[in-house]
């Protein structure tokens, strides 16, 4: 994430869908970042928040944990009943390749129209939800 105001969006979605945390990588805006603290609306201080994490930092963490790690490339066709990692890609470059290649699954939103992609944050949020929902079955 480049952009603060998305990455305030996703913390605070994180923190709405029951998120554990929430990683920035060390490419990342800062999650303390004046707009990213007003656009998180308080939920930056409620779920564990890492900044700064290497993309190797992170998979080593999720492979030591056992987390699948997935990435934002149908939530529906994807069962996230068990602890997974999801990885949400810069607005304008997507998820870096070196995670790409790491992660054990990637997921789609389908779209009713040939649209490129959607905002960052709105797509995070959308998988987050989706997430929060299977649990909750």
């Amino acid at each position: 994430m480049q952009d603060p105001g998305n990455l305030g969006t996703l913390i605070r979605t994180a923190d709405a869908f029951g998120a554990s945390g929430v990683v920035a990588l060390a490419d990342t805006v800062n999650p303390y970042n004046p707009k990213c603290v007003r656009a998180s609306a308080g939920s930056l201080f409620h779920p564990p928040v890492a900044a700064k994490v290497s993309a190797a930092e992170l998979i080593a963490a999720c492979r030591a944990r056992g987390v699948r790690v997935v990435a934002a490339a149908a939530p529906e066709e994807f069962d996230w009943t068990a602890a997974a990692c999801l990885l949400v890609g810069q607005e304008a470059a997507g998820v870096p390749r070196e995670l790409l290649r790491a992660a054990e699954a990637t997921v789609a939103i389908p779209m009713a129209r040939e649209i490129d992609s959607l905002n960052a944050a709105v797509a995070g949020a959308i998988l987050l939800h989706e997430a929060s929902r299977q649990r909750r079955n």
